[in-house]
């Protein structure tokens, strides 16, 4: 079952959200009024991140890198056969830069399997570039998403044309085109106010040495490689043109 699925269950079954109110504290120790059902959908998932998905991805994960089947060399070829490979236009006033996807993770990717690595022969890690460089990566390349996919990037006021963030830019409904459900909620409660709001705490340096876990870092690792679904979605494309 979908963790929305036993949300609805659970605000179904249960009448206490009725009668009280849930809050939760920020990195800051700031306090905020969650609404009950996000409440239910970010224990769930750090739940069964806990109990189910890291005892299985982490043993997979150290045993894969350990014997050199996961490296960097390896990421980058399979990468850059599908939508990381693909070259895209920058204009900087008269001049056409090109750039990838995996032009903008791929010191991000190095670092973090160098300190994964590192961590398996026990000796002292630092996720500290790993999440600082990939968290914005990652809302560069799903800003690029929404945009392929016949999304809106900007917003305007009396102010001016600003870039939409993150938060907003996981609301579209042009990336369900390309993520199922189960993606767009690994996203949204990684990098969200949803969930651990990542995002919000690296843009802001909010984070200390010891907020830079090997659990943010993970996650961040693959929520990047889940972006390569474009590829499916692309490949489908230019099937049925």
């Amino acid at each position: 079952a979908s963790i929305n699925n036993m949300v609805d269950k659970m605000m179904k079954s249960s009448t206490w959200h009725r009668h009280f109110s849930v809050s939760n504290m920020d990195i800051n120790k700031n306090s905020t009024t969650v609404d009950p059902e996000k409440h239910y959908k970010q224990l769930i998932f750090y739940n069964s991140l806990k109990d189910t998905t890291f005892p299985v991805l982490i043993p997979i994960l150290t045993h894969s890198i350990s014997e050199n089947n996961i490296t960097y060399s390896i990421l980058k070829k399979e990468l850059m056969k599908g939508a990381f490979g693909n070259e895209y236009i920058l204009k900087i006033e008269d001049n056409e830069h090109t750039y990838t996807w995996f032009s903008l993770v791929d010191i991000g990717i190095k670092e973090f399997i160098k300190q994964y690595k590192r961590g398996i022969n026990e000796k002292s890690v630092d996720w500290r570039f790993v999440i600082d460089f990939l968290t914005p990566k990652f809302e560069a390349i799903i800003r690029d998403i929404v945009l392929l996919t016949g999304g809106v990037i900007n917003t305007a006021d009396e102010k001016g044309e600003s870039l939409i963030l993150l938060d907003q830019l996981l609301r579209s409904p042009d990336l369900l085109k390309v993520f199922n459900e189960d993606d767009m909620m690994l996203f949204k409660q990684t990098f969200t106010r949803e969930g651990m709001n990542i995002r919000n705490d690296v843009a802001h340096g909010f984070l200390k040495p010891v907020h830079y876990t090997e659990t943010k870092a993970i996650l961040i690792f693959i929520c990047i490689l889940r972006l390569n679904k474009y590829s499916y979605y692309e490949l489908k494309n230019n099937m049925d043109k």
